[in-house]
């Protein structure tokens, strides 16, 4: 019996001494679990991510990492690399790692930064895993305070936090398909006018034309109404996907309630709204310093009709692609940049031609016309942007 209770003992010594492993900087922290066994490479033959294996990858310079941040919250990412290695996240550069030191890094604040369950670590540099160490780790509390659940809530099951935000791409997503929906009813020959490929493209303009004629009649007015939503829309998901693509946001915070959120989208769709109105008036100013009041009209219109057209299939596009890519949510800031900067320049070409074939304008006027109406508000936005 004696002998048992001995053998007990030291098991339950090994244990805590196990389960208590220090580590880290000043051995300050405790260990919860070892990656080095979770290490890869991307292996050019299968074109995929493998595990590493000694024999095989020796020799490969490009590490990587998966890290689960979901299932790790509140802890630390402990790593100790050897010199010559840099540091990437998700394929973008981070810094240079120390030489022989640790690097802690927060995994709340790495939640929080790219408001994702899982990112990719990779290190670039020497080969080999021997010298490399990753850890999850927690620091040590010198005066720990034990925590008393009721009986009650031991085995309570917690449904797993969803953001508000992403609620509300779905919503609304369905709110602007409704709102189209209803002016196709309502609107017949408009959705027509404005949604047709073949009107898009045709730059021979009739300036009686219904749509023309009143670019701020109630009907046109219903047309600005789903643009702005849209373009909305495609703001609202990116800051829900916390992408820092603006100096300025709106949704500051992944706990904001729903209701929140929709309040500050129709915030962004007033701006925007209110944005289209200001560039009829000074569409209307500018193409008086150039003597092309004629103009004015139909420049606006093609204006409402390409961008309800593109940013119709970009917002398609973004929300179909969240469905069915997983690397989706994450997009790239130079994917932004070139397929608005594409847009805006095939636009202005397209507003090029359609204003020559509808009146009589010297090049040289209408080139800097179209210069500051459309090219230096699209160079700003790029400011902006980046």
């Amino acid at each position: 019996m004696k002998r048992v209770n001995y053998s007990l003992v030291c098991l339950l010594i090994a244990f805590q001494s196990v389960a208590q492993q220090a580590t880290g900087p000043n051995n300050s922290y405790f260990l919860v679990a070892d990656l080095q066994s979770e290490w890869s490479v991307f292996d050019p033959k299968y074109k995929a991510y493998v595990p590493f294996v000694e024999e095989q990858h020796r020799n490969f310079t490009a590490l990587s990492l998966p890290i689960d941040l979901e299932s790790n919250r509140h802890y630390k990412l402990l790593l100790r690399i050897d010199k010559g290695n840099s540091l990437f996240i998700n394929a973008t550069f981070q810094q240079a790692l120390p030489a022989d030191d640790w690097l802690v890094l927060d995994i709340d604040s790495l939640f929080k930064k790219y408001a994702q369950p899982q990112l990719f670590l990779s290190v670039f540099g020497t080969p080999g895993i021997t010298t490399k160490r990753a850890y999850i780790a927690h620091a040590k509390n010198v005066n720990p305070i034990a925590e008393v659940l009721p009986a009650d809530e031991l085995l309570t099951v917690k449904p797993r936090f969803i953001a508000a935000s992403g609620n509300f791409l779905i919503l609304g997503l369905l709110i602007v398909l409704f709102y189209a929906a209803y002016l196709s009813n309502v609107s017949r020959r408009g959705f027509e006018r404005f949604f047709s490929i073949f009107d898009l493209l045709n730059t021979t303009q009739r300036e009686e034309s219904f749509l023309v004629n009143r670019p701020l009649s109630r009907n046109n007015l219903l047309f600005l109404t789903l643009l702005s939503a849209l373009i909305a829309y495609i703001y609202v998901y990116y800051q829900s996907k916390n992408e820092s693509f603006f100096y300025f946001k709106f949704i500051t915070s992944q706990d904001q309630s729903i209701v929140t959120v929709a309040g500050q989208y129709l915030l962004v769709v007033g701006i925007v709204f209110g944005l289209f109105i200001a560039k009829y008036v000074l569409l209307t100013a500018l193409s008086g310093l150039f003597r092309l009041d004629k103009i004015v009209n139909v420049h606006y219109c093609k204006i409402v009709q390409t961008s309800l057209i593109f940013f119709s299939a970009y917002a398609i596009v973004l929300f179909s692609g969240g469905l069915y890519f997983q690397n989706w949510q994450s997009t790239p800031l130079s994917f932004v940049v070139w397929s608005f900067s594409l847009f805006y320049l095939g636009r202005t070409l397209l507003l090029y031609f359609t204003i020559n074939s509808t009146a009589t304008v010297k090049n040289m006027f209408l080139i800097a016309y179209l210069c500051i109406a459309e090219l230096i508000p699209l160079i700003v936005a790029v400011r902006i942007i980046t």
